[in-house]
């Protein structure tokens, strides 16, 4: 049974025992061309699609002695053979107006209801999965070059603070410092979310521990439920005539100009991640 009381039926699971009997919802779903009595008799037991097959062939056969027994039936109170062959063919055409009244049909009904829940629901779980994973982008660290720094760096730092790493990729290796910043930031998002219940059990928190979203803002709590952007860049894309020995650098974006810089003082040596910490705090990130 899937989601929603809907039957899936899937030919790769054929480990219970056959049964060759269908029940009045497998009936309406093959009336309906939902599925094929193939398909019912794999979910069945059917070790293989040449007995499904042939399972379903025999049903096919029986269903068309049906109509003739219902005539039987039927013919006790007219026995003039034209009369019967038209009797015979109405009753083969009921199946072809089922559809003109599928919307009068409970059983359809519900079945549509529940497939709709069943997408709806679908749906919803891939909206958000999609949204989890832009979001993930936003803090994932990004190689930039030299004609996005308008876009990645300064339009950016509208929305967010921007962090732009400078680096010698003559390493060949991703700095550590990006591994680090992931991790503050990791951690700055686990705290947030208990900010955010803290806030919300007290309103009436100090002014002094509101954040302002001003570039350079208060050393209050809140300032961790700003979100930070993290791009780097070859130095030499920067910038060709930046120096080599002032490489690595550190520059803070924050409404689209550098608001803060940090500058090593000896050639390929980034900040320790505590370092790294207390200069996020001072800029006020």
């Amino acid at each position: 049974m899937g989601r929603g009381g809907v039957i899936q039926y899937d030919s790769n699971k054929t480990s219970v025992p056959i049964s060759t009997a269908t029940s009045q919802f497998d009936d309406e779903l093959m009336k309906r061309n939902i599925v094929t009595a193939e398909q019912v008799y794999l979910a069945k037991g059917a070790k293989s699609l040449d007995e499904a097959q042939r399972l379903a062939n025999e049903r096919r056969e029986e269903r068309k002695e049906q109509p003739s027994q219902v005539y039987d039936v039927s013919s006790k109170r007219n026995k003039d053979d034209d009369n019967d062959d038209k009797e015979y063919d109405d009753l083969l055409d009921d199946d072809d107006d089922d559809d003109d009244e599928i919307d009068d049909d409970p059983f359809f009904a519900r079945y549509r209801q529940e497939r709709l829940s069943q997408l709806k629901q679908e749906s919803a779980d891939e909206v958000a999965k999609k949204q989890s994973r832009q979001q993930q982008n936003i803090n994932m660290p990004t190689q930039i070059q030299r004609e996005e720094w308008t876009t990645r760096v300064n339009q950016a730092s509208h929305q967010n603070w921007v962090l732009v790493i400078l680096w010698d990729d003559s390493s060949m290796r991703t700095p550590d410092i990006l591994q680090d910043l992931e991790r503050l930031q990791r951690e700055r998002e686990h705290s947030d979310a208990h900010y955010t219940q803290d806030d919300d059990d007290d309103d009436n928190d100090d002014d002094d521990n509101s954040y302002s979203e001003e570039a350079g803002g208060g050393h209050g709590h809140k300032s961790s439920q700003q979100r930070i952007e993290i791009v780097y860049i070859e130095y030499q894309q920067a910038n060709p005539h930046w120096p080599s020995t002032r490489v690595p650098a550190i520059f803070a974006y924050r409404n689209g100009t550098k608001q803060h810089e940090w500058v090593t003082h000896q050639a390929g040596r980034f900040p320790t991640r505590e370092q790294l910490q207390i200069m996020l705090l001072e800029w006020g990130i």
